[in-house]
């Protein structure tokens, strides 16, 4: 069994799958961090889990060990995560184009706030979509009007020529934030 690492609802499936003998891999989907009940529960007691799990890179599979004590470390595989990533930055501090990731999974209304702040201070977003997402999504969940829309460019992943447009880059609970600054 492949899934996702969603600590929330997974517990029952994989409590049925570790019993009936079936293997299971696990990929990393988010953040790992203490603040989040799924994970920071962990560090009390040992819950059912993946056989094996899959982690962007060896920053993320510190922290999965760190907050995750009882679960083998020898279990944790590191992927690509921010290996792929060839990227030079060269700041230009008379750019004003930020690129922030498109969140859901906080309070989006802070969130908002701030990158409609950002906006009208003059700055440009491109904002990094989930694979799931669409520019409509974007427009109607976060509230951006059609003149705060034309302020935005959406783009579906990084590269350097991306990031070398780039002043600041902007996020709260992203997985892909933290391996950027690695």
């Amino acid at each position: 069994f492949y899934g996702i690492d969603d600590p929330l609802y997974l517990f029952p499936l994989l409590f049925a799958l570790n019993r009936s003998g079936v293997q299971t891999i696990g990929f990393q989907h988010g953040l790992y961090s203490c603040n989040d009940f799924g994970y920071a529960v962990r560090q009390c007691m040992s819950f059912e889990w993946y056989d094996k799990l899959v982690v962007w890179d060896q920053l993320w599979a510190d922290a999965y060990i760190r907050i995750n004590p009882f679960y083998p470390k020898s279990s944790v595989l590191v992927g690509i995560g921010a290996e792929q990533f060839e990227i030079e930055h060269t700041p230009n501090p008379r750019n004003r184009q930020i690129l922030c990731m498109y969140e859901r999974f906080l309070n989006v209304k802070e969130y908002v706030w701030f990158l409609k702040a950002l906006i009208n201070a003059g700055f440009s977003l491109t904002i990094k979509m989930r694979p799931e997402s669409t520019v409509k999504d974007v427009a109607g969940e976060y509230g951006f009007d059609k003149e705060e829309m034309k302020k935005i460019d959406i783009c579906d992943h990084i590269d350097s020529e991306l990031i070398s447009r780039i002043s600041l880059i902007v996020g709260c609970k992203t997985s892909l934030l933290y391996s950027l600054l690695t």
